[in-house]
């Protein structure tokens, strides 16, 4: 999940900075922890270490020894994007820039913000017409990647212990109403 990048290495953003342009990343950072695999490249930016946490997370930010380490309150999506609306506030706006902002909420165990929480709770989803897709015709990748409701949802992705006894197209139907 995570492969450590030499931070010396060149990278994209080290040249946008060559030529002019504003760097930033905020979010999540799978190319080591500590001084040699900080984000390089970059005027500012804040990372998750490891998978990071959904709620009151720690954030590495830029430092001059590397990293600091701070714990942010709030929800991670919010961090994310106030940090990454803040920057842009902030730069040169004559200058280019590349800014890249990468969430969390993608990720397992897709804990929402509590404020959104109750939103779909007594609502019937409308089921997509691949709902019961078996990924015969699709690429190989989309096969691996272990992400079928109701197939490979487990007990913490759906929040719920899971029926097993179900038929396997009304347990696909119920693990997407989770």
């Amino acid at each position: 999940l995570s492969t450590p990048m030499d931070n010396r290495l060149q990278t994209f953003p080290k040249l946008l900075q060559e030529v002019g342009y504003q760097t930033a990343i905020f979010g999540k950072w799978h190319l080591g922890q500590g001084a040699d695999h900080c984000p390089t490249g970059f005027d500012d930016w804040a990372v998750l270490p490891g998978q990071g946490l959904y709620h009151k997370p720690d954030l590495i930010f830029k430092g001059p020894d590397g990293g600091e380490r701070r714990t942010v309150h709030g929800y991670v999506t919010d961090i994310i994007t106030d940090l990454s609306l803040d920057w842009l506030k902030g730069r040169d706006a004559d200058r280019p820039f590349c800014l890249m902002y990468h969430h969390k909420a993608p990720h397992r165990e897709w804990e929402p913000d509590e404020k959104h929480a109750h939103l779909y709770l007594n609502e019937e989803i409308p089921e997509p017409e691949t709902l019961y897709d078996d990924y015969a015709s699709r690429a190989a990748a989309a096969a691996a990647a272990e992400m079928r409701v109701g197939v490979h949802m487990k007990p913490m992705d759906l929040k719920s212990t899971i029926n097993y006894d179900l038929p396997e197209h009304e347990l696909r139907k119920w693990a997407y109403q989770r």
